[in-house]
């Protein structure tokens, strides 16, 4: 509404210059209309009247044009400002590699379709979630589930880690970089501590996770359909992350041998359990489980 009223003052500052240009044009060409009128006002008032009127609107026509540049700023400060605050809030819903793709879309970016990238998956899962979801009320147990979801995020990103997706009561967190399978397995251990710690306000005799930790190449991309894509990642090195996670006993963590070959000359205490039959996998695969302090009690 502001911006519509400068519009209209800035119409009627230019309709009222263009009524005094044709004055002023008239009263220069026609000597005899300046005769009569210089027969009652002295002629250097009325040249300085009508310098004066040029200046003025002159004035008010350059304040104008600053006063909508100054609402056009206005506007434009305020659509970031909403911008901004939509996206931090999408952000709390989406993975960041999503959000990313959609800003590239929003901003009409070239969108890849894709690439290959080496990455530590980790998956973690409430045990025995289903049957705790029996004896509680389901505002009870969402009140549960978010608090302990909140705790493994909280973690995650403290050692850097992306949350791709929430499935129910199970996370799947990535880790990129040089120090990406550290910084996996140190999350795990976190998770397990806090989880296990006397000031976690629940129910500990029941509330525990499973964690699986797989390390390898995997497929970065948009996955979906065109009216619904998720940025994501798919390949062996997740299913095998997943696969680890559902065999993975209550604050257990399991990982495999790509995972050890990049841990094995640092200080992490973990046991070999051998080959083992995961579901979807044709042949045996090596497990190992973390044994660092918060776990070495309890197998």
């Amino acid at each position: 509404m502001k911006g519509r009223k400068d519009y209209i003052h800035l119409f009627g500052i230019s309709l009222i210059f263009f009524i005094l240009s044709l004055i002023s044009i008239v009263f220069n060409s026609f000597e005899s209309l300046r005769n009569i009128i210089f027969k009652y006002i002295d002629p250097f008032t009325v040249n300085i009247f009508m310098n004066f009127m040029f200046l003025y609107f002159i004035g008010l026509l350059l304040f104008t044009f600053y006063r909508l540049k100054k609402v056009e700023m206005e506007k434009r400060k305020l659509k970031d400002e909403v911008l901004l605050k939509i996206r931090d809030e999408i952000a709390r819903y989406v993975a960041p590699p999503t959000m990313e793709i959609v800003e590239k879309i929003a901003t009409g970016k070239k969108v890849d379709t894709g690439e290959i990238v080496n990455v530590t998956i980790l998956f973690s899962d409430i045990r025995g979630f289903t049957q705790i979801g029996e004896n509680m009320n389901p505002d009870e147990l969402f009140k549960v589930l978010n608090l302990c979801l909140s705790i493994q995020i909280q973690i995650v990103e403290k050692y850097h880690g992306i949350i791709d997706k929430l499935n129910g009561d199970e996370i799947m967190a990535v880790f990129h970089g040089p120090e990406a399978t550290e910084n996996a397995l140190n999350c795990a251990l976190e998770i397990i501590k806090n989880l296990r710690n006397p000031e976690f306000k629940m129910e500990r005799d029941w509330i525990g996770v499973g964690i699986g930790i797989n390390t390898g190449p995997a497929y970065l991309g948009p996955l979906g359909s065109e009216s619904r894509k998720q940025f994501t990642l798919v390949g062996n090195t997740v299913n095998v992350a997943a696969r680890l996670c559902g065999i993975a006993k209550k604050f257990e963590i399991l990982f495999g041998k790509n995972t050890e070959e990049l841990i094995k000359d640092k200080d992490f205490n973990y046991e070999f359990l051998g080959k083992v039959s995961l579901k979807g996998l044709s042949a045996p695969f090596e497990v190992f489980r973390l044994r660092n302090n918060e776990v070495a009690n309890l197998f």
